[in-house]
């Protein structure tokens, strides 16, 4: 597991001086960053390929988010490659070395957990495409999580309610040149009532927003979860946040 210490600041505090959960998602991201940078397979490697890895589905599970100050640790491993998709582990625990931890082991130590899938993307093309051996052994692969694995195919049910839109703004672009995974879950918890902190979190990005683009969050309840639709103005879905 590729790890990287830190500590918990207070630009990324919520109101409660708790890690927020926009600021969790940017420690995950970071983290497989790094890994990439540090392996020579990242974002200039990419690039001069016409290739990149987009974040197709976020499942992230949450014991505990922690306070200010808080010496961390952030991992993440790649568990398996196939087709086209990477899974990929992360987890934030107490700061201190995990490297000879089991899978298991690092679950129950850790305040959050999560798994992600990955797609290997022409840039030119805009069409998935299979990545060749450099692209992912490098990487390697770890033993996954004994998580349950929720389908990266999230169902929204009937009654949506829609709610004030948003337009896309340069703040929310990433490199890529659209929408930042992140910017769509701090959408979507801004739809919630003040100090709401999830215990899971589940993210499917279906078609990427771009600057000047407007969102229409749409919120439904069902068995204790709130779903959040983030559509265009015709209805159609650009990711779909549930909070647990």
């Amino acid at each position: 597991m590729y790890t990287f210490d830190s500590r918990i600041r207070y630009s990324e505090t919520d109101q409660d001086g708790r890690l927020s959960v926009p600021a969790l998602i940017n420690y995950f991201q970071d983290c497989s960053t790094f890994q990439s940078e540090h392996l020579g397979v990242g974002f200039s490697h990419l690039k001069k390929k016409d290739r990149a890895w987009f974040l197709a589905f976020w499942q992230i599970e949450v014991k505990e988010y922690p306070e200010m100050l808080t010496p961390v640790t952030v991992g993440t491993a790649p568990w398996q490659f196939k087709s086209f998709l990477g899974m990929r582990n992360f987890a934030m625990f107490p700061q201190g070395d995990v490297s000879a931890l089991s899978a298991a082991e690092r679950m129950e130590r850790a305040y959050v957990c999560a798994n992600s899938v990955w797609v290997f993307m022409d840039t030119a093309s805009g069409r998935p495409v299979r990545p060749e051996p450099e692209d992912f052994l490098p990487y390697g692969q770890e033993e996954p999580f004994p998580m349950e694995y929720r389908d990266r195919k999230i169902r929204v049910p009937a009654g949506e309610q829609p709610q004030p839109a948003v337009r896309v703004t340069p703040d929310m672009i990433d490199t890529n040149g659209h929408v930042n995974n992140g910017k769509y879950i701090q959408i979507a918890m801004e739809q919630m009532e003040p100090g709401f902190r999830p215990h899971r979190l589940c993210a499917a990005y279906q078609k990427a927003a771009r600057l000047g683009d407007v969102m229409v969050p749409c919120i439904v309840r069902e068995n204790g979860e709130t779903f959040v639709a983030l559509r265009a103005e015709d209805g159609t879905p650009w990711a779909t946040v549930v909070f647990g």
